[in-house]
């Protein structure tokens, strides 16, 4: 895993969860442009903020609720709320433990009761292939493909005009 984003204040939580998320990704989307597509900080503090950022970045979602009988069904990573307001994200999970990244703590693993005890229950799946991504993955490869076609020593053919007499010269062609 690559570095989890730090939060540095109780208000960048989230910012910094869905930060970390993108780099789970290789997604360049940073906390700060996070911060600054919501116009200031105050705006990224509360969980529903992860619909607005799925819809700003063209992400699919689903959110719902998750409990010890469901959590078998859900796809990871998800973004899950905790008591105290914060987002985390949870990684993996086998029967009885379960793993997830928290700005604040880091990676952490603990047994799947002890997590259930302490989280709320919301949970939001963001899927980032969506065809926006594609597209700008797209767009990026082509600005590098052409980059390095414009790179490469081409000779310039020579350009021949089609006329009946450069038809006979050229190619030696009788009528």
């Amino acid at each position: 895993m690559k570095e989890i984003v730090v939060q540095k204040s109780w208000n960048d939580n989230l910012a910094a969860s869905l930060a970390t998320f993108c780099k789970y990704y290789n997604i360049k989307i940073s906390k700060s442009s996070i911060y600054k597509s919501f116009n200031d900080s105050e705006k990224m503090q509360d969980f529903v903020r992860i619909q607005d950022f799925a819809n700003t970045y063209a992400f699919e979602y689903s959110s719902g609720f998750f409990d010890k009988s469901n959590f078998k069904s859900l796809v990871f990573p998800i973004l899950a709320l905790v008591k105290g307001y914060r987002t985390v994200i949870i990684i993996d999970f086998t029967d009885t433990n379960i793993t997830y990244l928290d700005s604040l703590t880091g990676k952490n693993t603990e047994s799947l009761d002890e997590f259930i005890s302490y989280a709320t229950g919301h949970y939001f799946y963001l899927n980032p292939n969506s065809s926006y991504l594609k597209e700008v993955n797209f767009e990026k490869l082509t600005k590098l493909e052409n980059e390095l076609e414009s790179k490469r020593n081409w000779v310039s053919p020579k350009i021949i005009e089609l006329t009946p007499e450069s038809l006979m010269t050229d190619f030696n062609i009788r009528v």
